[in-house]
């Protein structure tokens, strides 16, 4: 499931940089979402949960598609955090909850609320770090990132990262602290306070470890664009 919504994911991307049509039904029926789709269905034709997992994957769609292709179709400039963020919980922390339910409804032991909670700020937590890690990219190909829209709201700091745009493909968290100080500490905030709400010790080692690339500096994560990258 996890390559069927990476696939998906990409082709939204492609068709929302392209000025395509964002209609469910044409993302969908791209060859390479119809690729993952056939490997995910003939993965689950033995089993009869097959028809929950389908209808919970219809409902869960249904119900936030539209809100997350008006967010995501808004001018960049007229967007505004609240909005960014709201886009994360619909699509990173959405997947990472509904990836949770779906492993339920296939083993018939739906997870409990407070399970899908730390999954959902799990989700958050990597789309969060990705906007570090990727930062230089999104901004390339013109990607929602937490980051730049809290670098938006600081004029000086903004003018400062983006002379930068044209060169620079990796920044520690030393270059970042003393580039825009003010933003940057505001995107380690929303990464604590969705920390402390990961309580179950596999899931903050699995956050933790996401940190990585940062340390290292690594310039672009070449995987799935939603909650479980890492």
């Amino acid at each position: 499931m996890n390559r069927l919504i990476s696939a998906f994911d990409d082709k939204y991307e492609e068709r929302l940089a392209s000025g395509a049509s964002l209609d469910f039904g044409a993302v969908f029926a791209e060859l390479e979402v119809q690729e993952r789709l056939t490997v995910l269905s003939e993965f689950l034709r033995p089993h009869r949960e097959r028809y929950a997992i389908r209808d919970l994957l219809l409902t869960r769609t249904s119900a936030q598609y539209p809100r997350y292709v008006e967010i995501t179709t808004q001018e960049a400039t007229s967007r505004t955090v609240t909005a960014d963020l709201e886009s994360i919980v619909l699509d990173s922390a959405g997947f990472a909850k509904v990836f949770a339910e779906v492993v339920g409804a296939f083993h018939g032991k739906p997870p409990r609320e407070r399970v899908l909670a730390q999954f959902s700020h799990m989700g958050m937590i990597a789309k969060l770090i990705d906007d570090i890690v990727d930062f230089w990219d999104d901004i390339a190909h013109g990607r929602l990132n937490i980051l730049h829209g809290l670098l938006r709201e600081n004029a000086a700091e903004h003018e400062r990262v983006m002379a930068c745009a044209a060169t620079r493909r990796a920044a520690g968290l030393r270059w970042w602290r003393a580039t825009c100080p003010t933003s940057f500490e505001r995107h380690c905030d929303l990464l604590r306070e969705h920390r402390r709400c990961v309580t179950s010790p596999p899931l903050r080692l699995a956050c933790d470890l996401m940190l990585v690339p940062v340390a290292l500096r690594r310039p672009v994560l070449h995987t799935a664009p939603v909650g479980l990258r890492i």
